[in-house]
Order: C-alpha cells, then sequence, then structure tokens
C-alpha cells in the first residue's frame, strides 16, 4: 500500500515529518537527533540540501518531487527507509568530502554501481 505523501514545511509536525526526518537521516542530509517529528529548522536545510544534491530546486518544502527522489515515485511502507537497516550510511556520507556517499566512494576509488574508477 503506497504512503500517503503531504507536502511538508516548516513548522508542520507529525508521522509524516518523522518519515522525512528518517529518510534524510538515512542519505546523511539530517544529523542523528535532530527533529524528533517536528519539521524545525535543522530539517529545512536538511531538505534544501537533499534537494539541491539531487538537482531539484531547493525550497526547502518537501513536495512529490521530493518524495519521489528520496522514496521512489510509488513508495511504500515496505520500500521506506528505515534508519535501523542502514545504521552507517549517515555515517558514510559524513565522510565523504562532498557529504555523499558517492563522493565518500569515489574517494575510495569505487562509483556508486560498484565499478573501480
Amino acid at each position: 500500500m503506497p504512503f500517503e505523501q503531504p507536502s511538508l514545511q516548516a513548522g508542520d509536525q507529525g508521522e509524516a515529518v518523522s518519515r522525512l526526518q528518517e529518510d534524510l537521516l538515512a542519505v546523511g542530509c539530517l544529523e542523528g537527533g535532530a527533529g524528533g517529528g517536528s519539521f524545525d529548522d535543522a530539517t529545512a536545510a536538511a531538505v534544501r540540501f537533499f534537494q539541491s544534491c539531487v538537482g531539484l530546486e531547493a525550497t526547502g518544502v518537501v513536495d512529490d518531487a521530493t518524495w519521489a527522489a528520496l522514496e521512489g515515485p510509488e513508495p511504500s511502507e515496505d520500500q521506506s527507509i528505515d534508519v535501523s537497516d542502514l545504521p552507517g550510511m549517515a555515517i558514510v556520507a559524513a565522510h565523504g568530502s562532498d557529504g555523499t556517499a558517492d563522493g565518500y566512494l569515489a574517494e575510495l576509488g569505487v562509483s556508486s554501481n560498484g565499478d573501480n574508477v
């Protein structure tokens, strides 16, 4: 069953914001413990950073395009990112000079598709 994908922005609260924060944490855009289900300044900055990294306009508003980039075009609970599934992802991304996992892998001489560079 697909998730509802509500538009989210600063000041919003609830389960959808918590899911957003878990997704942002998993991709290395948000530090652990930030937000707590409240779309605060740190969450807005993380959304803008993520949007700019994936080529979206960095508005800080989580729209359909932002959800699709985070969870795929038809996200479901089974496919949603769960931070416990990827405990090292944020750490890996934080070690990349550009703040991304792809950057970290490139520095190690491996492309994100697994080929040596």
